[in-house]
């Protein structure tokens, strides 16, 4: 089946996180909390905000040596235009761990489980940061810099940083403006079969789409019908940059749930591809940032977090990636559903399994 081996390798980091861990379970990493130093940081700052905070935050952070340990699954030139200009903004340069989010989740859990202090501040897909959060690797906190953030940044042990924007994008040498689809409906339309593209792992964008079409009165026999339609006939693409350039390349004509960045980025570089008007709802999965517990440098990793936060915005725009500061959004005026992180952990397995037997009517194109 073609979602196999990313199903299966999400439920071995998953049985990872779920069993006993060697440092003592919840009783060993409370008491990594307790000598995390976050508490003794917390109370420094009580009460102060604006300049007065940050300058408080830069003499912790010095105090501590100016040193940060970040680990992210930011792709690497965003995540080097943002150690570097964290290094500007205050002379302290990151340690970055760079992974892809499963493996920057497996690594936290099995340090945890070993005592090891190895990362003090986390920057990853908003699943990883939720399992995470269930497992106590996070602290959680509260900060003004999430006052200026669009509403569902702010979850339990971590905050949004950024979003990823599943949207419907088009090769516009191949479909005219008139004939684009105005509506995730329009995807299952026959006129697409052997056109469409999808995303074999996209299990969130498949759970959050359909129980929106619930939400809307749509019977489970219309929207397994619609899902259906979709994929019989499309194209199953292993990965969204992958897709995004055979889009661009003429490979199919439509892309039936890219991140809009990626497709954003193909624009500004000239490839034939357009995602606005966007189709709606738009589905969005929120990515953050959360501080991790047993930090050898819990000043810094809050000034990081903070300055991630609000100055730090500006940069992931240039990389158009959609920032979470409500200033900057993209497509504000959109209809917009956020991915339910809490029920996509809890019933991941049996979502998967339904996708499974939706892309086993497609067929996968190998890159």
């Amino acid at each position: 089946m073609i979602v196999s081996v990313v199903a299966g390798g999400m439920a071995i980091i998953l049985a990872s996180c779920s069993s006993a861990p060697t440092s003592g379970g919840d009783e060993g990493r409370a008491e990594q909390e307790d000598a995390s130093g976050f508490e003794e940081v917390f109370a420094e700052l009580e009460g102060l905000t604006g300049q007065e905070r940050t300058d408080k935050l830069i003499t912790m952070a010095e105090e501590e040596g100016g040193e940060l340990n970040l680990y992210t699954s930011m792709t690497t030139d965003v995540a080097d235009e943002v150690a570097g200009a964290f290094d500007d903004a205050y002379e302290m340069e990151p340690s970055t761990y760079r992974a892809d989010s499963e493996t920057v989740l497996l690594r936290l859990v099995e340090e945890a489980d070993a005592g090891f202090k190895g990362s003090d501040i986390v920057e990853t897909n908003g699943t990883e940061l939720a399992n995470l959060s269930q497992e106590g690797l996070l602290v959680d906190y509260d900060t003004p810099a999430t006052d200026g953030l669009v509403e569902g940044s702010v979850y339990e042990g971590w905050v949004a940083d950024r979003f990823n924007k599943f949207v419907i994008s088009w090769n516009t040498n191949a479909v005219p403006e008139t004939e684009r689809p105005k509506s995730w409906e329009d995807l299952a339309d026959p006129k697409w079969d052997g056109q469409l593209a999808l995303e074999p792992s996209d299990v969130d964008w498949y759970m959050t789409l359909w129980n929106y079409w619930a939400d809307q009165g749509k019977s489970e026999d219309e929207i397994n019908g619609l899902f259906e339609g979709m994929a019989d006939g499309g194209l199953f693409t292993k990965g969204h940059t992958v897709m995004g350039e055979l889009l661009s390349a003429g490979e199919f004509q439509i892309a039936a749930s890219n991140y809009s960045y990626i497709v954003q980025n193909a624009i500004d570089n000239g490839a034939p591809v357009a995602w606005e008007p966007a189709a709606e709802p738009i589905l969005s999965r929120p990515n953050g940032i959360g501080l991790v517990r047993g930090a050898q440098h819990p000043a810094t990793a809050i000034l990081f977090m903070e300055w991630m936060l609000t100055d730090g915005q500006e940069l992931l725009v240039e990389f158009n990636l959609d920032a979470a500061r409500e200033d900057l959004a993209t497509a504000p005026d959109a209809e917009e559903v956020l991915v339910d992180l809490d029920m996509f952990i809890e019933e991941q397995e049996e979502w998967t399994d339904r996708y499974e037997q939706v892309t086993s009517l497609g067929k996968l194109i190998e890159e």
